[in-house]
């Protein structure tokens, strides 16, 4: 099977980079996660709270991004279930940002991935995976799960995250889920048979909850 993922929220803990990095900068950092995907309200004296990204992007915090445990072990089962594992990122295609990230991805995640899609800062994903062998895809974004349900055949998981909490959507809390056989099931059933339940989790077409 062919696993697609996103780096930043997914992968890796941009959020906490970015806020260090906003903080060294002489802004108060109010919440330790954020409650919606633009980051409104995170910083007391920060009236955009993506003004920095940029900056920040191009600084060396940017290669120095954390992983989140899940993430470690998820890929590790699958590498050893011989699973394809590619990473796709919209954190921009210039080379110093390319340069960045792939130090980081290679501290962590090295010998645990086969290749790495980097497209433009914020760009879409679907055209891509359109392009690409059918599998899972999985983002912590509600709008790209959304898009690449909508425009691709891949199964589709949004990670699950405080700040994308207002969608109803096929959703995991946990990368190491992806070694359960019975999300291994959910690849051959057609994904207009998931339905959201009201407490977030979600059944399968036998009634199953999933995570």
């Amino acid at each position: 099977m062919h696993y697609y993922f996103d780096v930043d929220g997914v992968l890796l803990d941009f959020f906490s980079g970015y806020a260090s990095f906003c903080q060294s900068n002489g802004y108060t950092l109010t919440t330790d996660e954020p409650q919606s995907y633009c980051m409104t309200g995170v910083f007391a004296n920060l009236e955009q709270p993506t003004l920095l990204i940029d900056e920040f992007q191009s600084s060396e915090a940017f290669s120095q991004l954390l992983p989140y445990r899940d993430a470690l072990i998820g890929l590790e089962m699958l590498r050893k279930r011989g699973d394809i594992v590619s990473f796709i990122t919209s954190c921009g295609d210039d080379k110093q940002t390319k340069s960045l990230r792939t130090r980081n991805l290679d501290q962590y995640f090295s010998g645990l991935f086969d290749e790495v899609y980097f497209l433009p800062a914020k760009a879409s994903k679907h055209a891509l995976l359109s392009k690409l062998q059918t599998g899972v895809f999985i983002d912590d974004s509600s709008e790209q799960i959304t898009n690449a349900l909508l425009h691709t055949q891949h199964t589709c998981f949004l990670r699950d995250r405080k700040y994308n909490r207002e969608v109803n959507l096929p959703r995991l809390n946990s990368l190491t889920h992806l070694s359960f056989s019975e999300v291994d099931d959910l690849l051959d059933v057609p994904k207009t048979v998931f339905h959201s339940l009201p407490n977030g989790s979600h059944k399968n077409q036998l009634g199953h909850n999933l995570f």
